[in-house]
């Protein structure tokens, strides 16, 4: 097998991180899940596609409506130059549930002031395992 083959192999099962218990499934690493959804929320912000943002949350995410409003007035009125996140305190909350703290940087252009403007917001991020996979079920600043 050549490298390049071996190391996208390893790549693809680095999501996994032990056995469940009794069995011979594979246990997602919950820092690889939520690297997952935060780089389809940074791609959501580069492009603006509300649709792949929204694909990150759970239905019953709080007030989802008004947070994908102050997205849209944000995409509305700025140019998202870049996106950056960190994530820390990865943990399991039980075999559907994990939580981490993520840090985004997010660099802005504002139209109308010919400003740039770097925002840092930090979350607090429980994820959630269901039908449609692992998506955001609640975060606090």
């Amino acid at each position: 097998m050549n490298r390049d083959k071996a190391a996208m192999l390893l790549a693809g099962l680095q999501q996994y991180n032990t056995l469940q218990p009794g069995s011979n499934l594979p246990i997602e690493d919950p820092r690889y899940v939520m690297q997952q959804l935060a780089e389809t929320i940074r791609s959501a912000h580069l492009k603006k596609d509300i649709d792949k943002w929204k694909g990150c949350y759970t239905s019953t995410y709080p007030d989802l409506g008004r947070v994908e409003r102050r997205t849209l007035d944000l995409w509305k009125n700025y140019d998202i130059k870049e996106v950056n996140y960190r994530i820390s305190n990865v943990q399991w909350l039980s075999d559907k549930d994990a939580s981490a703290d993520i840090v985004w940087n997010i660099q802005l252009y504002d139209h109308r002031t010919h400003d740039y403007t770097l925002v840092r917001q930090k979350y607090q991020t429980v994820l959630e395992k269901g039908a449609g996979g692992w998506k955001i079920r609640d975060s606090r600043k």
